[in-house]
């Protein structure tokens, strides 16, 4: 808000100059997107332009780049600030930002080559064109815009009144939230059409800690294209200061990063070519000092160089970095935030973005480094600061830009609502890894019900996944539980795994996710009010026990409307998860027994044409693999035993009559008084991802009527090693006789 308010000042407080086009005959610009005829773009699409700025003022921007005293830095809005003003058919004014582009190629070449000559880089490319601005038309009808650069006490208007033509498109619009006060508020929706929206999704979050060189870059992309193949609709990218983040290693200017943000122009595009909607976020590694390593850390933070910070507090409080920290917002919304498709901005974990203000003697205090401040005074720096950027962006850079935000161990704040940082969320984050045989029944839904509870917001787990990440080499089945379970935890997609490149991909385990994406199709979770429920079969257990924890042999998750006429669940033998498998799966069984040396190598992380070099040494350049076995934690595996351990967990079979149980349905009247009941219908899917998973399994049909209390008890089907688990669909028949339901 600082940044705007300085520039109307500078507007309006000075003489200004206006320069017409006319003037500069070596002024030009061209149409870059392919969104539409000549003279159209289409709705919620790309709206690109490149511009090639009158000498008198290229030459000068030159200058820069060589270290003249006359040169204009194009990084920096108070030497020159070019503006486009695009006009509604209803009126409107929007004024997008125009940023500096500098062409780059990537080079891989390894054909031929000693691993050591191995060519891997951006080279750059020529632009006479080197100005660009990204806009995104949300109405239809005829657009006019104006350009205009600001330069001194001069305004050169270069462009006036062009107009092009808005027409309909396929692109369903921003992803919104609701505030009716019912459950509905739990679930997304498109802006457009009105259609709820339901994330399918892992993170794709990064092409690697160190560098981002055009390897990494086409792995990333190569794990964004297998998440689109499957169903996937949402992801988040870290904007990490080693790949494209604008202000590292150099806080005002950028020019040393134009390679870098070509890379993530590729995700965008993907994104915007698939209807793929994702989280853009920054990491805490920014003001942290977590390992030797890792290029971005406070120590080299830009800002803690170039001002001589004498701590972290001053990074979020001190004015002259505010100014730059603001820069960098406009130059990163201008090239990528005027998308549709970048629903949520956020900062990540935020109490490692300050525990290094924190006295150490603090409880939350996780990186012991001389702070001086209690938890909450440490946190209202934060929330002033995050609140301060939303309302920058908000009113000068994208008012439909969502917010979320998340911590790795939450501030004690938040449960008691006052001021936390989920009041600046436009929805709840949650963080919460594990892979004890609790983490989903236990931790995460309980975890996401609290936080429905206290903010009515819609929830995400936008992080999870094992913290032994071994375990991917042996089997997906954590994975593959987890996503299913979470699905129908009242959060509005799946739970985000983080390992992508932590085994997830590596061995297939999102191709998990193709059954999940067809069984939500065409799923109206936001128009049924659909809210979660769980069941156990330790009924006479508290619930989370350790008692509880070792016997439980049935877990059943459900989503059931409010009409109590549709209900979508999962049900799952929960005695197959990845520490049962040992008795029959050799990989697993070396790891509880610490004899990795039998297994064969596991790899994580491929990058083909990397170079070869041990991951152990953490050199940040491209490596080929992660070697799991010589890198990760192997220990504790021999834990987190129950008590179908030593058998390899128990058959359940569809003769043995085992029920599940699902509540809150239309209550049935006691026979006695009445041979008409509340019917209902269910049907059994298969989740495993090379199965017929569209069609439900016949043999596991069936026709149920409720109790007097509204319960449903269907059979569960068998449920064994091949197939541990099934998705259902149950839909209500009507209040009939028993003679009239069944076929």
């Amino acid at each position: 808000m600082r940044l705007v308010v300085f520039l109307l000042s500078l507007l309006f407080s000075n003489v200004v100059t206006p320069i017409v086009a006319q003037e500069f005959t070596d002024f030009g610009y061209y149409r870059v997107d392919k969104h539409g005829e000549p003279g159209q773009i289409e709705k919620y699409k790309r709206l690109e332009y490149a511009f090639k700025l009158p000498s008198v003022l290229t030459t000068r921007i030159d200058n820069f780049f060589v270290g003249a005293k006359s040169g204009i830095n194009p990084f920096d809005p108070e030497q020159i600030d070019f503006r486009v003003h695009f006009y509604a058919p209803n009126g409107e004014k929007t004024t997008c930002f125009g940023f500096y582009y500098q062409a780059y190629k990537p080079i891989v070449r390894t054909a031929g080559l000693a691993p050591s000559n191995y060519i891997n880089e951006y080279q750059s490319d020529t632009t006479h064109f080197p100005w660009r601005v990204r806009f995104a038309p949300d109405q239809e009808g005829t657009w006019k815009l104006d350009v205009e650069i600001i330069q001194g006490t001069n305004t050169y208007q270069l462009v006036k009144e062009e107009k092009i033509e808005c027409i309909p498109s396929n692109h369903k619009g921003y992803l919104a939230i609701s505030s009716t006060g019912t459950e509905q508020d739990r679930w997304m929706y498109y802006s457009e059409t009105k259609e709820p929206f339901f994330a399918i999704s892992n993170n794709i979050s990064s092409g690697g800690g160190c560098t981002y060189l055009p390897s990494q870059v086409n792995r990333q992309v190569k794990g964004l294209r297998e998440l689109i193949e499957v169903g996937g609709n949402f992801t988040r990218f870290e904007l990490g200061g080693q790949a494209a983040l604008p202000d590292w290693p150099v806080y005002d200017n950028y020019s040393g990063k134009m390679d870098e943000m070509m890379g993530f122009d590729r995700l965008l595009d993907e994104c915007e070519n698939n209807g793929v909607y994702f989280t853009l976020f920054r990491h805490h590694v920014e003001v942290m000092d977590l390992n030797d390593w890792d290029p971005c850390k406070w120590s080299t933070n830009p800002y803690r160089i170039a001002f001589d910070l004498q701590s972290v507090e001053e990074y979020f409080t001190n004015e002259e970095v505010l100014k730059w920290q603001r820069n960098n917002l406009r130059y990163l919304f201008a090239r990528w935030g005027y998308s549709p498709n970048m629903a949520f901005y956020s900062y990540s974990e935020v109490d490692r973005w300050y525990s290094k203000m924190m006295a150490d003697s603090e409880d939350g205090s996780d990186f012991k480094d001389g702070g001086t401040k209690s938890e909450t005074e440490a946190a209202s720096i934060l929330i002033k600061w995050i609140a301060d950027q939303q309302e920058y962006i908000y009113s000068a850079l994208n008012k439909n830009t969502l917010f979320v935000h998340s911590h790795a161990t939450p501030f004690s704040q938040e449960m008691k609502k006052e001021g936390g940082f989920f009041e600046l969320s436009d929805v709840v984050a949650v963080h919460n890894y594990g892979e004890t045989k609790d983490i989903n029944y236990k931790k995460r839904y309980d975890q996401i019900e609290k936080y429905w509870d206290k903010y009515h917001k819609p929830i995400l787990l936008e992080e999870m996944g094992p913290s032994k990440i071994a375990m991917y080499c042996c089997t997906g089945i954590e994975y593959h539980n987890s996503i299913w379970s979470t699905a129908m935890m009242g959060d509005f997609g799946t739970g985000m795994d983080w390992w992508w490149d932590g085994g997830v991909h590596d061995y297939g385990y999102h191709r998990d996710l193709k059954p999940l994406s067809q069984f939500f199709q065409g799923v109206n979770l936001r128009g049924g009010n659909y809210q979660p429920q769980k069941w156990e079969d330790n009924e006479l257990a508290l619930d989370g026990s350790e008692f509880a924890r070792k016997n439980r042999l049935i877990e059943n998750y459900a989503l059931v409307s409010k009409n109590q006429e549709s209900i979508l669940g999962w049900v799952h033998n929960a005695s197959f998860y990845w520490r049962n498998l040992v008795p029959t799966n050799s990989c697993m069984s070396h790891l509880v027994n610490n004899t990795t040396s039998e297994s064969q190598p596991c790899y994580f992380a491929v990058d083909k044409d990397g170079f070869p070099r041990d991951f152990n040494q953490y050199s940040c350049i491209p490596r080929v693999y992660n070697d799991v076995y010589h890198h990760e934690d192997l220990t504790g595996f021999e834990n987190y035993t129950d008590n179908f351990s030593e058998s390899g967990g128990k058959e359940i079979l569809l003769k043995d009559e085992i029920n599940f149980e699902i509540s809150g349905l239309k209550k049935s009247t006691m026979r006695m008084f009445t041979s008409k009941r509340n019917w209902y219908k269910i049907e059994f899917y298969s989740t495993v991802a090379n199965d017929n998973t569209t069609l439900p399994v016949a043999q596991f049909t069936q026709y149920l009527s409720t109790t007097a209390s509204g319960k449903l008890k269907p059979i569960a089907p068998t449920m064994n090693a091949e197939h541990p688990d099934y998705s259902y669909k149950i839909s209500f028949l009507g209040y009939k006789k028993e003679s009239e339901i069944k076929p």
